[in-house]
């Protein structure tokens, strides 16, 4: 049962089945409205949930990462908007996703934005979804806000926004979610060991805004999230992680020209361990970085064969593919293969992502009324003459274009990246920074380049996994 207030700002009602005596959850029990909650997690891009768990996130190096982009100037970006596309990433879910009764992530997914000045937007009807793009006649950002989609757009089936509403389901500590009957009834009690009933006791909580939040950060640092929430007020972390490594793969003369989509990084490297100081790389490598930021975590999921180290994630992951199929409807794709938003993806063959196609809106008055009327009044301008239809451009493109592609970073100067996901422009000043206190005389030191080729997609998902669950990433 949901809480009263608008979309996004309610209370859920949950009920949790616990063992008191060993302080742990055995399951939940819902409807629609929490497990719609639990599966938009799936959906947000790894930027969106570092930046909602105040860069704390504990996704190991992606929160370095985000700090990074953060600190860059934007002249090492290819255009103003594309530091903003990484800060504030979209979900090609978003718009559905604001209709959860609760919804951590404030982003404005229903918005787009126009120029002030009526004659653009009569004469070059354009618009974008981000922050900071030029109007393609007079320069200005474009920044008037309207709406561009509503929940009466869509046909949604018992009003849920993912799963079929009008039935309950069960959830384990783990996050395995099932529909309630009596088969998985007998499924849960038998799997979780659970011989006599009369030792669980139900407690009922309402969950909004600050629980949900406390709750996808349990999910990124416990294996037992809902019993954290529960008897761990402190949500202080109860998963020990092993560090990964990556096996760098050093290139020859043999290999080296195999495949024409490469990336090559110079790696300085401690003679003794291997161990690395810092990698110097170009805008193409750093263009595979940033795109992480915009990758949703049921994405990633998908790219590591659902095998991941968080295994909640893993498991609601799942639990789309096994346990729900019933239960959703042609939402299901948007869980657990999540597509980027039009103009997110980024060019890159070591990387796929699909993105959605740009779309063309409308906003509901005609060309002749936004023509007559003056830029004061454009942002509550109505008329019930006509439609004007609205072409999104490309953000991340200095020039203005509808075309799809481009990249975030901007060369030709190199970047120093630590083995923490640290970005920074590469100077002389900023190597010898990583160098001091390290202990480490030049004359132990020495340069090896790596390669990535297009071929090498376990390599590359092995690098996504180090990237999930360790802060050092290239020692």
């Amino acid at each position: 049962m949901a809480g009263a207030g608008p979309a996004g700002t309610g209370k859920i009602r949950v009920k949790f089945l616990v063992n008191n005596e060993k302080k742990k959850v055995v399951f939940a029990e819902s409807g629609k409205e929490f497990v719609d909650v639990l599966l938009s997690f799936l959906t947000l891009p790894l930027g969106t949930i570092v930046r909602l768990l105040g860069k704390e996130s504990s996704l190991g190096c992606f929160d370095e990462l985000y700090k990074s982009v953060e600190s860059l100037d934007a002249s090492h970006f290819q255009t103003k908007a594309c530091k903003n596309m990484l800060l504030r990433p979209l979900s090609a879910a978003g718009k559905l996703c604001e209709d959860l009764v609760v919804r951590i992530d404030d982003t404005n997914h229903r918005a787009i934005r126009v120029c002030r000045q009526p004659k653009c937007v009569t004469d070059t009807p354009y618009y974008s979804s981000v922050r900071d793009v030029p109007c393609g006649q007079c320069g200005e950002s474009l920044v008037v806000l309207w709406s561009s989609w509503t929940k009466g757009d869509r046909e949604a089936k018992d009003d849920g926004v993912f799963v079929r509403g009008g039935m309950s389901y069960g959830i384990t500590d783990g996050l395995q979610v099932v529909p309630a009957d009596t088969d998985n009834l007998m499924l849960l009690l038998r799997d979780l060991g659970v011989e006599d009933v009369d030792i669980l006791e139900e407690k009922a909580l309402e969950l909004g805004l600050e629980e949900i939040r406390n709750l996808l950060k349990q999910i990124l640092t416990s294996d037992q999230p809902l019993t954290d929430i529960i008897f761990n007020p402190s949500h202080e972390s109860t998963r020990t992680d092993e560090a990964i490594s990556m096996d760098a793969y050093v290139s020859s003369e043999d290999d080296s020209g195999s495949d024409s989509n490469v990336i090559k990084v110079k790696l300085l490297v401690a003679k003794t361990d291997q161990s690395v100081v810092h990698a110097e790389v170009g805008e193409e490598f750093c263009n595979l970085l940033f795109s992480f930021l915009t990758l949703p975590l049921g994405h990633v999921i998908k790219l590591l064969g659902a095998s991941s180290s968080i295994s909640c994630v893993v498991n609601l992951y799942r639990s789309v593919e096994l346990n729900l199929v019933d239960c959703i409807d042609e939402s299901r794709d948007m869980v657990i293969s999540p597509r980027l938003p039009p103009f997110f993806s980024c060019s890159n063959p070591l990387l796929p992502s699909d993105e959605e196609p740009p779309t063309v809106s409308s906003v509901t008055f005609c060309s002749p009324c936004i023509r007559n009327c003056s830029h004061l009044v454009l942002e509550k301008m109505k008329c019930s003459h006509d439609n004007t239809k609205l072409l999104a451009v490309n953000p991340k493109v200095p020039t203005l274009t509808t075309e799809i592609g481009g990249g975030y970073a901007k060369g030709p100067g190199k970047f120093l990246v630590t083995d923490g996901l640290g970005v920074v422009p590469f100077s002389l000043t900023n190597a010898l920074h990583e160098l001091k206190g390290k202990e480490l005389s030049v004359s132990k030191l020495e340069t090896t380049e790596v390669t990535f080729t297009q071929v090498e997609v376990i390599r590359v998902t092995f690098f996504l996994s180090s990237c999930l669950h360790t802060t050092n990433l290239l020692a």
